[in-house]
């Protein structure tokens, strides 16, 4: 062999050992970007195989689970289920039910049994789980049985169907599973229903809220997380604060009060910011960040940190559909397609620390008293007479001199 073809063979083998020491180059993680921003943490990609244990098969309250996130890192998925996450769901249990020979009404029977242990009930919600990483068993198992329900989906309620919840309510008290064979509704739906819509609702105020009422739930939301040296997103108990409202507003108007409203004025020292140009271009960047393939995938909570958290999630959805709107088209685009199109058309930079900083809260009194004095303007032109209402009268003081 020439000396050429040695060195070549050599150079060979040595590449290729490289090669097998080498570690795997690994696909970006999801929620990364090529700019490495401390606004921006990338985050690990997975959990450990013991947290994915733990999640699969231990049911744990929320609580329990929000400590593990805190305290070992355990990465969880809350909020509604992705329709990826949704078809994953659908097809393990698809899976389980060909694989275990069940039929549509035994695989029912297997969702609805009363008492979630035994080896095959835990082996099916172990399954259902393992199809969607990051999501707890209990998570899952509300979801299913929430989707599975042969009184699900009924649609609005009608108002006998009111008055035959408030009936079993009160015959059987708020145990949910007994009033949903009375009322022929899922036990959530019935608790949901009685909860956010039905009790007191004979003392429940509608419409605009007061600003004696606002700065009563800002005062009470205070109690139960500022003053306790918890921060303003803290969770409270809302059928808590509506009853220390005297119950005239229900759980859940307190709740989205609060976080779609009266939350950002207290952040912002009592001044109530607008969306701005520069919100537009953090949400564009950052829902490009998180790396999904479906709207339905966004995780909402998640676009928050400390340096941008006065909106709430539900506002940045809502923003985000406004956003999408005047594009032609984006109903058929995939998400990749249309944030290249936004980032475009709203000059998003690719660096974070590119996008100016926020207004203090010196300029947002300024702005605020700006348009204040344009309000009080228009109302106050609006008060005016109009010129043809000047020339009317006088026509009419003429033809009077007239007679």
């Amino acid at each position: 062999m020439s000396k050429k073809k040695k060195k070549k063979a050599t150079d060979a083998k040595a590449s290729a050992s490289a090669s097998k020491q080498r570690p795997a180059v690994r696909p970006p993680i999801p929620g990364s970007t090529s700019n490495s921003t401390s606004s921006l943490p990338t985050p690990k990609s997975v959990n450990t195989p013991e947290h994915t244990h733990v999640l699969s098969t231990k049911w744990l309250s929320s609580k329990q689970l929000n400590d593990l996130v805190e305290t070992e890192g355990l990465l969880l998925k809350k909020g509604k289920f992705s329709k990826i996450e949704e078809n994953a769901i659908r097809e393990a249990i698809e899976k389980y039910r060909v694989e275990h020979n069940l039929t549509q009404d035994e695989l029912t029977d297997l969702i609805f049994r009363k008492h979630k242990g035994g080896e095959a009930s835990d082996g099916f919600w172990q399954e259902a789980t393992l199809a969607v990483p990051q999501r707890g068993v209990t998570g899952v198992y509300h979801y299913v049985k929430r989707q599975y329900h042969p009184l699900g989906k009924q649609g609005k309620w009608s108002d006998d169907e009111d008055e035959a919840l408030l009936h079993a309510v009160g015959d059987l008290g708020q145990a949910w599973e007994k009033v949903s064979e009375q009322v022929g509704r899922p036990a959530s739906d019935c608790r949901d229903r009685y909860r956010n819509h039905l009790v007191h609702r004979d003392s429940r105020v509608v419409g605009k809220w007061s600003a004696e009422e606002e700065a009563e739930l800002t005062r009470i939301v205070r109690e139960q997380t500022l003053d306790k040296g918890k921060s303003a997103d803290s969770d409270v108990f809302w059928s808590v604060v509506s009853e220390k409202m005297g119950n005239k507003r229900s759980r859940q108007q307190c709740r989205m009060k609060w976080t779609d409203s009266l939350n950002r004025v207290v952040k912002s020292d009592g001044c109530n910011p607008r969306w701005s140009q520069r919100d537009g271009l953090l949400l564009v960047q950052r829902v490009a960040a998180l790396n999904v393939n479906h709207d339905s995938e966004i995780q909402w909570t998640k676009l928050n940190d400390d340096s941008w958290n006065i909106w709430s999630a539900h506002q940045l959805q809502r923003r985000w559909e406004r956003l999408k709107r005047p594009v032609k088209g984006h109903e058929q685009m995939s998400l990749s397609e249309l944030l290249e199109i936004l980032k475009d058309k709203k000059n998003v930079p690719d660096d974070p620390n590119e996008i100016p900083p926020p207004p203090d809260a010196d300029e947002l009194r300024a702005k605020e008293d700006r348009r204040e004095k344009r309000r009080q303007r228009k109302a106050h032109a609006a008060a005016l007479p109009s010129v043809r209402d000047l020339l009317q009268d006088e026509l009419v003081e003429s033809e009077d001199n007239d007679d």
